[in-house]
């Protein structure tokens, strides 16, 4: 078990204003809540489920009040997100939105490319156009010597915001800001909405 380190994770978002998109999906909710408790400002989450936004603000709207606001949005509607995310006006998006279910995204591949590929660019062109100072994509260990469609779409995804990083890092050498891009890569995750470690318990 490796013990994280709460005083540098609250010290990034205390105060701040946060995007989770997938915030009502299985890591998106641990996202949320994480930031609530760690002090920040206030949470949106940004999310394309109406059951699973009911689900998050039935739990969660009573303990953190008008800390947690949820829009419906869709991440392939870049003009939508855009508008959110103006809105708003965030200081940190984690990006969780994604489709992961390894065998169903083998036969719907054209989905899986629309919101894992252009989904994740749509999200880096608004967070770069609105000065989002922070923004951390949440990958997948498929990514690695991709074999599936979902590590594939999720590499792709990580190359983009590679490029973004690179491009952003080239600018704020001469203007002194600039977005920070980071990828995070988990593995299957205990107890994450449709992980293999759920069915090998029951």
């Amino acid at each position: 078990t490796v013990t994280p380190d709460e005083q540098m994770l609250a010290s990034i978002l205390r105060d701040k204003r946060v995007i989770v998109t997938g915030g009502a999906g299985s890591i998106g909710r641990t996202l949320v809540r994480r930031a609530l408790d760690m002090g920040a400002e206030a949470v949106l989450v940004a999310d394309i489920s109406e059951f699973n936004i009911f689900q998050l603000q039935s739990d969660l709207a009573r303990i953190y009040e008008e800390r947690l606001i949820a829009r419906l949005v869709d991440i392939g509607d870049k003009s939508s997100f855009s508008r959110v995310v103006r809105d708003f006006r965030p200081d940190v998006i984690f990006h969780a939105a994604a489709l992961k279910h390894v065998p169903i995204l083998e036969d719907n591949w054209i989905s899986a490319v629309r919101t894992n590929v252009f989904g994740t660019k749509n999200c880096v062109e608004v967070a770069t156009e609105c000065k989002v100072a922070h923004f951390v994509l949440i990958s997948s260990d498929k990514a690695a010597d991709p074999t599936s469609v979902l590590g594939f779409t999720k590499r792709f995804a990580e190359q983009i915001v590679n490029s973004m990083h690179y491009m952003q890092r080239r600018k704020a050498s001469a203007s002194g800001r600039g977005t920070n891009f980071i990828g995070v890569r988990f593995g299957n995750v205990f107890g994450s909405d449709g992980s293999v470690s759920t069915i090998f318990q029951r």
